[in-house]
């Protein structure tokens, strides 16, 4: 069944915090796993007994104790909670990717499939340069096919991606969140590092190029793509000029 009320895995920080944070001695920023995002965020978590936590697997269990059965929308809080861990999954498996030449790649024909090849078959995300999941803060796991996330989750910058003229919201059924991008709309991205500065660059939503960032710096990539992106992860290829190499993103929240 799904997981307890609403923590992850482990990641790849051991901080538990779920957002990015610096210290303001050492000015180093360090990126945390995003948290579960549920669908239905009223609803009340629910999970079955723990064994390992003491306890009993036939009963059902919520904040409170032992309920009486699975909460309302068990199956969607199930699902999140699934979607959640295997993104977590694939970024630990993208990092060890990093290892290889040329770092996580997709795979030729006759070739097993690569963690890009799997994330691909499963991306819910259509037109994914011009959905919403694009803005917010990003904390860079891979640039360029080499590993940025350090083990312990320090990062050499954040990266954030907003509209230019402000946020544009509309009512659903759980509240207030983002509209999509419209093609063109313009976009600032900026960066934070962890002993100050940044960088800025303007740029327009295109369903077909992205801006990429290295070292703190920005620049628009044409011929780059978004390959998946979720509530997690922002993973970007970019141009075969520029051999195809991946940046992969880990959304702050």
């Amino acid at each position: 069944g799904g997981g307890g009320g609403g923590g992850g895995r482990g990641g790849p920080s051991p901080s538990s915090p779920s957002s990015a944070s610096s210290s303001p001695l050492s000015g180093v920023l360090r990126a945390r796993e995003p948290p579960v995002v549920y669908q239905v965020p009223q609803s009340k978590r629910g999970w079955r007994g723990r064994a390992e936590l003491g306890e009993d697997p036939a009963l059902w269990y919520d904040d409170e104790g032992v309920r009486r059965g699975p909460p309302q929308n068990y199956w969607r809080q199930a699902m999140d909670e699934r979607l959640h861990g295997e993104d977590m999954e694939a970024l630990e498996a993208l990092l060890e990717e990093c290892a290889a030449e040329g770092g996580p790649r997709r795979t030729g024909e006759g070739e097993d499939p690569s963690t890009l090849d799997a994330l691909g078959r499963r991306m819910r995300v259509r037109r994914p340069g011009l959905n919403r999941k694009l803005l917010g803060e990003w904390a860079p796991a891979v640039l360029r096919g080499r590993r940025a996330l350090a083990k312990e989750g320090s990062v050499p910058f954040l990266l954030r991606v907003r509209r230019s003229g402000g946020p544009r919201l509309e009512v659903h059924t759980y509240g207030e969140r983002e509209m999509h991008l419209e093609e063109g709309e313009p976009l600032a991205l900026e960066t934070e590092r962890g002993e100050g500065g940044g960088a800025r660059v303007d740029a327009a939503a295109t369903a077909d190029a992205f801006a990429c960032a290295e070292g703190g710096g920005l620049e628009v990539c044409e011929g780059s793509a978004v390959v998946y992106l979720s509530d997690y992860l922002l993973i970007v290829q970019r141009s075969e000029e520029e051999g195809g190499a991946v940046d992969v993103w880990l959304r702050q929240l």
